[in-house]
C-alpha cells in the first residue's frame, strides 16, 4: 500500500511536470512568428537531465562537425529556440518519457540514457514509454534492453554513442605474480540483476585482490543492502566509492590492474549489436578504461564489449574461464592478448 502511494505520487509530479513543459513549448511556439535559423549545418546538442553525459559527447562532435552547441534545458529560451531551429538536434534524456513532449519533432535524434521498463518503477510510465518508442524517428542508445525490448517499435534502432577512448597500439605483456597486489576499478551503475559484477567480485576478493567501485549517490541508496553485505564479507579487500570528476578518475586510473564490465546477467541472450556500433560508437567504462590501458574483465555473451575492448588494443579476462583459473599462473595464462 505504501509503495502504491509512493508511486501515485511520482506519476502525479511526472504529469505536472510534463503538462507543464507542453504549456510552456505551446506559448513558446505561438509568441514567436520565425523560426530560429541558425547557420547551416550547426548541430545542437539539447540536454534534458544527463549533464554527467554531456562532456565526451561535446568533445566528440566537435572533432566531426565544425560547429557544435549545446543547450541546457535550465536555460528554457535558448533551448526552446534551438529546439525550433531547423538544425540538426541531438537530444539527451535520461529516461525514455522525458521525451514525451518532443515527439513530434521528427528533426530530433533522441540519444536515451535509460529505460522505465523492467525498472518497476511503475506500469503507467511504461505504457507512456512504449507509447513514446511509437513515435522516434532517430535513436541513439547505449542500452541493449532497448533493442530487446522494443524491436518491434522501432524497427532498426541507429545506436550511435560518441564517446572518447584511447587506442593502445601496443597490447600490454603486464604479467601478475600475486592475487594480493592486483587492483581492479568498476566505475558506474551496479546491480543484482543485468548489470552485476557479483561474480568478479567472489572470484578476485576471495583471492585476495582489492576492488574499488565508483558509484552514484542514488545506486548507493538503492543497492544499500548489497553493498553492507559485500563490505562485511571483503572488508579489506573492497571499497565503494561516490562518483569523481572524469578527469580525476582517469589521472588515477595508472593504480589499476583491471577494469569491470557488468557480466553477471541471468540471460542466455549472446549480446551482439548491429555493425553501426562498432563503426560509431563507444561504452562509457571501456572508453574510461583504456585511458589506463587496463585488462578488461568481462563475460563473452557480451561480443560487443569483447570487440571494443579487442579494438582499443586492451587485453581481456572472460569469466566463463574462471573456474579454470587455479592460481596466478592460469590467470596470466587466460588473459587475452
Amino acid at each position: 500500500m505504501v509503495q502504491f502511494f509512493f508511486q501515485m505520487i511520482n506519476i502525479i509530479g511526472f504529469i505536472i511536470k510534463k503538462v507543464k513543459i507542453l504549456i510552456e513549448l505551446f506559448f513558446f511556439k505561438i509568441a514567436t512568428s520565425n523560426i530560429f535559423d541558425y547557420k547551416k549545418d550547426k548541430i545542437f546538442i539539447l540536454n534534458f537531465n544527463s549533464f554527467s553525459r554531456v562532456e565526451p559527447i561535446l568533445i566528440s562532435y566537435k572533432k566531426k562537425y565544425n560547429d557544435v552547441s549545446i543547450f541546457h534545458y535550465d536555460r528554457r529560451i535558448n533551448f526552446y529556440k534551438a529546439l525550433f531551429s531547423k538544425n540538426k538536434k541531438i537530444f539527451l534524456v535520461k529516461e525514455s518519457t522525458d521525451i514525451v513532449n518532443f515527439i513530434f519533432f521528427s528533426n530530433i535524434t533522441f540519444d536515451i540514457y535509460d529505460t522505465i521498463k523492467g525498472s518497476g518503477k511503475s506500469f503507467l510510465l511504461e505504457k507512456i514509454e512504449i507509447i513514446c518508442f511509437f513515435f522516434i524517428k532517430n535513436l541513439i542508445h547505449r542500452d541493449l534492453r532497448i533493442s530487446r525490448m522494443y524491436k518491434k517499435k522501432v524497427k532498426r534502432p541507429r545506436i550511435f554513442i560518441p564517446d572518447l577512448s584511447v587506442i593502445n597500439k601496443k597490447i600490454s605483456n603486464k604479467q601478475y605474480y600475486s592475487f594480493e597486489k592486483i587492483k581492479i576499478l568498476s566505475i558506474g551503475w551496479i546491480d543484482n540483476e543485468d548489470v552485476s559484477i557479483q561474480n568478479s567480485i567472489n572470484f578476485f576478493c576471495s583471492r585476495g585482490a582489492k576492488i574499488d567501485i565508483f558509484i552514484s549517490e542514488f545506486n548507493f541508496k538503492i543497492y544499500a543492502n548489497s553493498v553492507s553485505f559485500l563490505l562485511n564479507k571483503y572488508p579489506l579487500q573492497i571499497r565503494f566509492k561516490k562518483f569523481i570528476e572524469r578527469q580525476k578518475l582517469i589521472e588515477q586510473m595508472n593504480i589499476y590492474d583491471f577494469g569491470i564490465c557488468p557480466h553477471d546477467s541471468n540471460s542466455n541472450i549472446c549480446y551482439k549489436i548491429e555493425k553501426d556500433y562498432y563503426e560509431t560508437c563507444g561504452s562509457t567504462r571501456l572508453s574510461d578504461y583504456s585511458y589506463g590501458k587496463l585488462d578488461i574483465i568481462l563475460s563473452k555473451k557480451y561480443k560487443f564489449q569483447y570487440k571494443l575492448a579487442r579494438s582499443l588494443g586492451l587485453r581481456v579476462l572472460l569469466t566463463e574461464n574462471y573456474n579454470k583459473i587455479k592460481d596466478i599462473r592460469d590467470l596470466n595464462t587466460f588473459l587475452i592478448r
